[in-house]
């Protein structure tokens, strides 16, 4: 298996529930997956006309959506704990850099006085308990997710 994406949550349980059954407009890691897979995104104006809507390209946009829960519950998920939202962030630059993710393609850097906890925290994410999409235990605390996956999201 290998990464597929990796990514920070102030609240891992809502975040990885958003990211297994929500939409893409909730949720980058869904955005990149449905990119991935050939599948357009649209922007439509709400009725508010301040803001818009991010919807899947097709004539029926829940199909598209259905896709892309399909490949993320099909991979699984490794997580780390972290002691605050500010070091989630701060950890989940460490980790991209560290194992490459196929879809995240921003890099930043991290606080270099962490580095060694932070491999830790790599080693946790390449072995640590892997859970499905769907479990119901997720941590609701601060962290860092990885998704793993046998292949990437394809057309």
């Amino acid at each position: 298996m290998r990464v597929v994406y990796v990514g920070d949550a102030g609240n891992l349980r809502a975040r990885l529930r958003q990211h297994c059954g929500g939409n893409v407009e909730a949720s980058a890691l869904r955005k990149h997956v449905a990119r991935a897979m050939g599948l357009g995104l649209r922007r439509e104006p709400r009725a508010n006309g301040r803001s818009v809507r991010v919807r899947i390209d097709l004539p029926d946009p829940a199909e598209g959506e259905g896709r892309v829960s399909a490949y993320l519950c099909g991979g699984i998920w490794r997580v780390v704990v972290c002691a605050s939202a500010e070091e989630a962030r701060d950890f989940q630059w460490f980790a991209i850099d560290r194992l490459d993710p196929a879809l995240n393609r921003e890099r930043r850097a991290w606080a270099s006085g962490s580095e060694a906890r932070y491999e830790e925290g790599v080693d946790r994410l390449r072995s640590g308990e892997a859970r499905a999409c769907g479990a119901v235990d997720w941590p609701t605390a601060p962290g860092v997710y990885a998704l793993w996956h046998e292949r990437p999201p394809a057309p």
